[in-house]
């Protein structure tokens, strides 16, 4: 059996590329934890340690009992969740 992933979204509020991520997974129906990276300097902090650099949006994969996993980029975010609906 597959265990369950749930998705956190680091984001800011004045950033267009995450408003287009956010949008597609409220379309979607994909429910998302979002974390904003203006606010919240220990996000900010992961994402520079685990990928280099602050830029946003970045999608965090949970999976119970595993590190989550980030995937930068909104054009690869939105292809990962537009094939959540096809699978």
């Amino acid at each position: 059996m597959n265990k369950a992933e749930t998705y956190r979204l680091y984001h800011t509020p004045f950033c267009g590329f995450c408003h287009r991520v956010r949008h597609v997974a409220g379309t979607l129906g994909v429910a998302l934890e979002l974390v904003d990276t203006s606010k919240n300097s220990q996000a900010h902090g992961l994402l520079l340690e685990k990928l280099g650099r602050g830029t946003v949006p970045v999608l965090g994969i949970i999976v119970e009992g595993e590190d989550e996993r980030l995937l930068p980029e909104s054009r690869d975010i939105i292809e990962y969740l537009q094939q959540l609906q096809n699978s």
